[in-house]
């Protein structure tokens, strides 16, 4: 399985494969200049992968013990003409490792995170890199003889801390429901049931700003969910936008003096669908997540 790649499009493609990580080399500044894997092989010895980007910046080195893996990727990616990977995290089924880049005045603006499945585990890396780490995406397996089985996993959220919880799982939407001004006020799935019927989930947010149905005919499936986040002292989702295997939706909210200072995108992976929606809501929508199904 692949997750991502989440940057921008630059310099030579690589796909490098490590099951069992020993450490991973990290050239760090304003952004990710480099990357590198070493990899623990089944006799304990050490196999560097090739270092992919550039020599700036400073080395970090994360050193994994044996039987810790990396359980998630996050960072940031993308500004105004930077079409880099600014900023890396790395967590462990242990810890987490430091922030790695985003040392300048300019941050990345859109925030990812890879979760590895439940059941699975990480495979490595790829992506694209020059003179700098220009995009970065998550290799995952399942390990031999894992019954296929349905599994479900989390992306995100992005936003704030505010309302209460909610998760709509949604194994085929029919539609989607926007109250969006300023900000975003609510978000509600309508799912298509096997008779074909609509089912409504809860509308999650308030009752202001204008109304908009984004309509999926049957066969058509949402692939990814993109939008912006947060500003000062703002903790709502401000934009969504909703892409499909036929089409994009308009963007929703924005439409404020304030814009949503982080920008994120959640890639649905090749072979799995999107399962439905989580995040927090109370007046305004607080933060978004969507839920994978495989």
């Amino acid at each position: 399985m692949r997750f991502g790649a989440v940057g921008g499009e630059g310099g030579q493609s690589f796909s490098d494969s490590c099951e069992d990580v020993a450490e991973v080399h990290v050239r760090a500044g304003y952004v990710i200049d480099a990357i590198q894997l070493v990899c623990r092989t089944s006799n304990g010895a050490l196999l560097a992968k090739p270092v992919r980007g550039g020599a700036g910046g400073s080395e970090r080195i994360f050193e994994l013990q044996p039987g810790e893996s990396i359980t998630a990727v996050s960072g940031s990616a993308l500004n105004s003409g930077t079409p880099f990977v600014f900023s890396l995290q790395f967590q462990t089924n242990q810890r987490l490792s430091p922030v790695y880049g985003n040392e300048g005045p300019t941050k990345g603006q859109l925030l990812f995170r890879f979760d590895l499945p439940a059941g699975s585990r990480f495979g490595g890396l790829f992506g694209e890199a020059a003179r700098y780490l220009s995009s970065l995406g998550v290799l995952a397996s399942l390990p031999p003889g894992t019954p296929a089985r349905a599994a479900t996993w989390r992306l995100g959220p992005v936003g704030g801390n505010a309302g209460g919880n909610f998760a709509d799982r949604c194994d085929e939407v029919a539609e989607v429901h926007v109250r969006e001004g300023y900000y975003i006020d609510a978000i509600q799935l309508v799912c298509r049931g096997p008779n074909g019927t609509a089912v409504a989930r809860p509308a999650r947010g308030g009752a202001g700003g204008t109304e908009q149905t984004f309509h999926l005919q049957p066969g058509e499936r949402i692939i990814a969910v993109s939008g912006s986040a947060l500003g000062p002292n703002l903790p709502f989702v401000f934009s969504v936008q909703f892409r499909t295997n036929l089409r994009s939706s308009p963007v929703y909210g924005n439409h404020g003096p304030t814009r949503g200072q982080r920008r994120f995108q959640y890639d649905i992976p090749t072979g799995t669908r999107l399962g439905g929606l989580f995040g927090q809501a109370s007046q305004y929508l607080s933060s978004l997540g969507v839920v994978i199904s495989r």
